[in-house]
């Protein structure tokens, strides 16, 4: 008896720290982004990925967070990391945008309201940017929010400011 009822807690606790499917955090943000008129930012991320974190700490800083909350709907998937941390069918879902497996984490794609891909992190095939931190990176990633948003040339500048200060906290 007290067996099951500890199996019964343990199960409990491990639903409780689950992370939901890709696919309901995926038709959440399109629900958003349909009723607030934004296009989708979705990361594909790890827990223990670095260059995940500065990205996360550059989008959400205090300067920059609005720029990006006002244009887009974002959303994180958690990836390539142990499965109680992981959204189930993630991995799958970043198979559509890096089938090879070569960018590594972060990657960030920028879908319409409908799931159409206009952007992605890749420079080029198999190049891609991660966290925006070299002055290439940086300025493809402007480039890419330019074409995506309504974001002012203030804006932009202000953004591109902050992610070039990333390439210092990344080394």
């Amino acid at each position: 008896m007290r067996t099951t009822l500890l199996l019964i807690g343990i199960g409990i606790c491990i639903s409780l720290h689950a992370q939901p499917a890709a696919n309901e955090v995926v038709e959440k943000a399109f629900q958003q982004a349909r009723q607030e008129n934004k296009k989708v930012f979705l990361i594909f991320h790890a827990s223990w990925c670095k260059p995940c974190h500065l990205m996360d700490s550059a989008m959400n800083d205090a300067k920059c967070k609005t720029m990006f909350t006002d244009h887009y709907v974002v959303a994180h998937l958690d990836v390539m990391d142990k499965k109680p941390l992981e959204n189930p069918g993630a991995n799958e879902l970043l198979k559509r945008y890096d089938p090879k497996g070569q960018g590594g984490v972060p990657v960030w794609v920028i879908l319409d309201k409908e799931g159409a891909l206009l952007a992605d992190s890749f420079m080029k095939p198999g190049q891609n940017t991660g966290c925006p931190s070299k002055k290439e990176e940086v300025a493809y990633f402007i480039q890419v929010l330019k074409k995506t948003s309504a974001l002012s040339d203030t804006d932009l500048a202000l953004i591109q400011t902050r992610f070039e200060q990333t390439d210092q906290k990344a080394h």
